[in-house]
């Protein structure tokens, strides 16, 4: 929208706070961490395999289409253009530094700066799978997030979600311990300065989901980085008080 004077509108306070947040990042080193723990984490490849089937993804001449929300620096539209060339890769995200980051990263990139509380600027039924990660914990009104998702995916399209999981067993400590509300973010920052505004269980997750009008969810919990073989037993026996990742694939 151009102003009175041909000028752009003052940024938002929150496009501020991103542009802020991946201005003082070094996009290789983000870039890096990103694809490190957001891809080769075992939620993910667990949701790959039930996305496609064990050992049968698509041949890598397919033309599918997807859109990251809230990308970054877009480490899932990288991924999956390394493995489909011909994909029709969009990514959006309410910060045009990370943007401007992402299309450095990846010329083939399909770039769109967005407000999620503006919805999507994309036609209804538009794309096979919508990633979300680590994304709805941050906007004032994830549900309507994931009912845009839901509009711009094809009949049988899939969205793939992660959000911390405040059910583990660290957050329940904090609080009962310190009276704290969950730290759900790696950085040791002061309650004010987080980026995370909304809190979530798996059973928040799967709720919101139906909701929004997904026909059906597959909901894993897991964790963001390699632990223990202790930790991994644990997980396995005791998921919601060991996993810190919540990790959600629903279908249109």
């Amino acid at each position: 929208m151009i102003g009175p004077k041909g000028s752009r509108p003052p940024k938002s306070e929150v496009e501020q706070f991103y542009d802020s947040r991946y201005r003082d990042v070094s996009a290789s080193v983000k870039a890096t961490s990103l694809d490190e723990s957001a891809i080769s984490r075992p939620g993910t490849v667990r949701f790959f395999e039930t996305l496609w089937g064990k050992n049968k993804r698509p041949d890598p001449g397919c033309s599918i289409s997807t859109l990251e929300v809230g990308c970054g620096l877009a480490p899932f539209s990288r991924y999956i253009l390394n493995l489909y060339p011909k994909a029709k890769v969009f990514a959006t995200d309410i910060s045009s530094v990370a943007l401007e980051k992402a299309k450095s990263l990846c010329g083939c990139l399909e770039c769109y700066q967005t407000d999620i509380a503006q919805g999507l600027a994309y036609e209804d039924c538009s794309f096979d799978i919508v990633f979300m990660t680590a994304f709805i914990e941050h906007v004032f009104s994830p549900l309507n997030a994931l009912r845009e998702a839901f509009r711009v995916l094809r009949p049988g399209g899939s969205c793939f979600i992660t959000t911390p999981n405040t059910q583990n067993l660290s957050s329940r400590l904090s609080y009962l311990v310190r009276g704290h509300v969950p730290r759900t973010e790696g950085q040791n920052k002061p309650p004010w300065e987080w980026e995370h505004i909304r809190f979530f269980t798996k059973d928040d997750v799967e709720q919101m989901l139906g909701i929004a009008g997904f026909r059906e969810s597959t909901i894993l919990l897991g964790y963001e980085v390699p632990v223990s073989k202790l930790r991994e037993v644990l997980s396995i026996v005791f998921p919601s008080w060991f996993c810190h990742l919540i990790i959600a694939l629903a279908r249109r």
